[in-house]
């Protein structure tokens, strides 16, 4: 077993240098991938993984937007074009290989589905990040400190591609950063777009992060919450912020000291009351399939 563990690593290895790539289908969409790229092994285990937003998606009218940030490869984006291609999408991916990717995935898009927008850009998006590289695997892509790289707010990106009063999601998914993505949307939350990014943190001042973040939605009108754990299974809905203070506590506990590993992140959609309704039906059609 540990010797074709070690030749399937050694075969991926060597078709991502030579470039060779995989057809994978997404709910009816076609990309390419690098052999080693663990999402199809993780949907094929995990029936929940990375499913919601593409679901979300289809009960948005046409003509809203979404923004997609740590859009990788454009794996998510490629869920939700097939769940809706009538939305105009902006998929931004700060790592160049990856980028590079996108670009090649968005072009294959758009020849099965001419009539969807979608646009991408090559950033890190942030309010106060600085001063970082960036470190990759053959799946993801993480922001550390140490080098000369500079974050872009997002409320910059939405006004450069007149997203501001369309924008109806704005997803994050950048491993630990995703309370500063939310802390440069601005002015554009008083708008409360539909908002699911990841709760992961390595560090407390990260930990720290998310605390603030969710007294920051909260001020901004912001009721409502739905959590999933890092498979992609819904665990509940809550108006209780000392509730989210217990569920970040709990994974900080397993983060910070010997306490058994069980979960390791969560993903919180929030939103304001008025869409309840929609989150609701939503999430009846996700939990039941």
């Amino acid at each position: 077993m540990k010797i074709l563990r070690r030749f399937t690593k050694l075969r991926n290895a060597c078709a991502r240098f030579i470039g060779i790539k995989k057809q994978y289908t997404i709910n009816g969409v076609t990309i390419l991938l690098d052999y080693g790229h663990k999402l199809p092994a993780y949907q094929a285990d995990l029936p929940y993984y990375d499913r919601f937003l593409p679901k979300l998606v289809e009960s948005f009218r046409p003509g809203g937007c979404v923004i997609d940030v740590g859009a990788n490869v454009g794996d998510t984006l490629a869920g939700m074009i097939g769940g809706n291609s009538r939305l105009k999408y902006i998929s931004v991916e700060a790592n160049s290989y990856f980028f590079s990717q996108l670009q090649n995935n968005v072009a294959l898009i758009k020849r099965s589905f001419p009539e969807a927008e979608i646009e991408i850009e090559k950033s890190i998006i942030g309010a106060d990040v600085q001063n970082v590289s960036m470190v990759s695997t053959s799946s993801t892509a993480s922001v550390v400190n140490g080098g000369d790289l500079r974050s872009v707010k997002l409320s910059s990106v939405l006004e450069r591609f007149q997203a501001v009063e369309t924008v109806r999601l704005i997803k994050s998914d950048v491993d630990g950063f995703d309370f500063d993505v939310i802390k440069s949307v601005g002015e554009v939350l008083a708008h409360t777009p539909l908002l699911f990014f990841e709760c992961q943190y390595t560090d407390k001042t990260q930990y720290e992060g998310f605390h603030d973040t969710f007294e920051m939605l909260r001020d901004n009108g912001y009721t409502h919450y739905a959590v999933f754990d890092n498979l992609g299974q819904f665990l509940c809905m809550t108006q209780d912020l000392t509730v989210i203070e217990g569920l970040l506590a709990y994974i900080a506990i397993q983060n910070f000291s010997d306490a058994k590993r069980t979960i390791f992140y969560w993903d919180i959609l929030a939103f304001n009351y008025k869409d309840k309704p929609l989150v609701d039906g939503v999430l009846e059609a996700y939990w039941s399939n």
